[in-house]
């Protein structure tokens, strides 16, 4: 929980965020952007996700520093020259990045199991010849 907060303090908080946000919904339906609105009205609820995991003792980071680099590392896996990645390998290879991100023991559960796997795949080729005749 947030340094000294109370439980209490907190859910007022979330209470008040929520108010707020419905309040401006209706403000900004006023002023004729409708479409604002909605996005408020359809996100407010998850503004304050962060406060409800708190809540529920779960560990919220600040940033997104972790995540986005994480995503950087695939990004820029993928963009290599002559690189080409399957559905299925982009998908091991995010996983791997973001679990190695998590807690030490799902990293090394998950690595185990993608080694197990990896080790009952065949690696296939697909090469084209092109020339003038």
């Amino acid at each position: 929980m947030h340094r000294g907060m109370s439980v209490w303090a907190i859910r007022e908080r979330i209470a008040q965020t929520l108010e707020n946000l419905t309040k401006e919904a209706w403000r900004l339906e006023q002023q004729d952007s409708p479409k604002a609105a909605a996005y408020l009205r359809k996100w407010a609820e998850a503004t304050v996700t962060f406060a409800e995991l708190a809540l529920e003792g779960q560990e919220v980071l600040w940033t997104s520093n972790v995540v986005e680099r994480a995503m950087g590392e695939i990004s820029k896996r993928c963009k290599n020259q002559w690189m080409r990645w399957t559905e299925s390998g982009l998908e091991s290879l995010l996983w791997l990045n973001l679990v190695r991100y998590a807690e030490s023991e799902q990293f090394a559960a998950f690595a185990d199991e993608l080694l197990e796997r990896s080790a009952k795949t065949a690696i296939t080729l697909e090469v084209s010849v092109r020339g003038e005749l």
